[in-house]
């Protein structure tokens, strides 16, 4: 299974409709290729934000941001945020 931020290989029927398997790693990937199927590179690509506020008291600062750590408060509102990623087909690489 690919984590939403990595490039990696499907396992996918010939129409390149469904996937079967995902992993980072092509010889993984040629083992669960079976007659039929093809294996196809996965693009991640950034789809938009997500973002997490909470409400309790504030560690450090009264009002502290970390751009760094992709964290804020402003007294006791505190926000967290980070990038949602989607994968791809891209072309195909192996055909069994």
């Amino acid at each position: 299974m690919l984590h939403n931020y990595e490039r990696g290989y499907a396992v996918m029927t010939k129409a390149l409709d469904a996937f079967s398997f995902q992993s980072p790693d092509i010889e993984t990937s040629k083992r669960y290729c079976k007659n039929g199927d093809v294996i196809v590179d996965r693009i991640p690509y950034k789809c938009g934000i997500s973002l997490r506020i909470t409400w309790h008291k504030y560690w450090h600062k009264p009002i502290y941001f970390k751009k760094l750590y992709r964290e804020g408060n402003v007294f006791y509102l505190h926000f967290n945020w980070n990038n949602e990623y989607m994968h791809k087909n891209g072309k195909v690489i192996y055909k069994s």
